[in-house]
């Protein structure tokens, strides 16, 4: 009979945890997350709960979605990362489906390490090219 091993799980750490200077407290967690046992699934979820703005900033991110996929392509291509591959920044059309043709159906806004200026950059331009748009109606 084979033996029942555990399920590899993603680690959760708080976010205040990880403003925390504490890394004899963040290390092992971090290690059980991205090390080399098998239980390590390579994945750390961070819970922004204790972030009492994230809620509402995520919202008003969220609710600007459809304003971004409609800016001009040389303001969307602003946002983009080439150099991060894509990972962080504006995306649309750079991944290649497994027939190997180019995905244009969705575009994304990647904020993994988006920076809170970054952030409120986006929403002025977004709120500028819809009163733009406003105005010439």
């Amino acid at each position: 009979m084979v033996p029942v091993t555990a399920l590899a799980s993603p680690v959760t750490i708080d976010y205040e945890e990880l403003k925390s200077e504490d890394a004899r407290y963040l290390f092992p967690r971090l290690r059980k997350a991205f090390g080399d046992e098998p239980d390590c699934l390579g994945i750390v979820i961070v819970d922004m709960q204790s972030v009492p703005e994230y809620s509402t900033s995520r919202k008003t991110l969220l609710s600007y979605a459809s304003y971004l996929a409609a800016l001009p392509s040389q303001e969307l291509a602003k946002l983009e990362n080439a150099r991060a591959k894509y990972v962080v920044g504006w995306s649309h059309g750079k991944e290649k489906l497994k027939s190997g043709a180019t995905d244009y159906r969705k575009g994304r806004l990647l904020n993994l390490e988006m920076k809170a200026k970054l952030a409120k950059e986006v929403i002025m331009l977004i709120q500028a090219m819809r009163l733009r748009k406003h105005q010439r109606i």
